[in-house]
């Protein structure tokens, strides 16, 4: 009866830490796709810029263009719907994602080097040349049913235009 118990025991431990260690990893991706698809979006949209203005050398960004661009690339990358940020039936991720701040600093708007300031977000960052910054939260998603609901993950990128150093 000694052996027994300890079998059923040590059963129990081994299924709760495997699916504990494969929630955490799932957790892991999760985080890292999120970090990745944000880098290479908010990359894209800061190429989108009026062509006079950098013939000017005062670069100015054309926002219509990088806001279109910055979601058709994090929802490619993360199998999200480009309109509504909503997962598609091949995404991991089980809520849509919310861009809570997409703020756009340029020669059109602002002088630099500037500070910008949301403590809301937690953001506070000094521009030295034109820069878009973003705030998106995107759920974790559940790998078991047992797991807690997804916590948010948030992810403030600052993009600057090509060339230009932001700190």
């Amino acid at each position: 009866m000694r052996f027994f118990l300890i079998a059923v025991f040590t059963v129990i431990f081994a299924v709760t830490s495997f699916t504990r260690n494969t929630d955490m990893n799932y957790d892991l991706l999760a985080d890292r796709r999120l970090a990745d698809a944000l880098e290479l979006a908010s990359d894209g949209a800061s190429e989108q810029v009026q062509i006079a203005s950098v013939a000017n050398g005062d670069i100015v960004f054309n926002q219509a263009a990088a806001d279109s661009t910055f979601k058709t690339i994090l929802a490619n990358n993360l199998a999200l719907d480009p309109s509504t940020l909503t997962p598609l039936s091949n995404s991991m991720y089980q809520s849509g994602a919310t861009v809570n701040v997409e703020q756009f600093f340029d020669y059109s708007n602002t002088t630099f080097p500037y500070t910008y300031d949301n403590p809301q977000y937690g953001i506070d960052v000094v521009l030295t040349g034109p820069a878009i910054v973003y705030n998106v939260t995107l759920p974790v998603p559940k790998n078991f049913e047992s797991s807690p609901s997804g916590f948010p993950l948030t992810w403030t990128k600052v993009a600057s235009y090509p060339g230009i150093y932001t700190n």
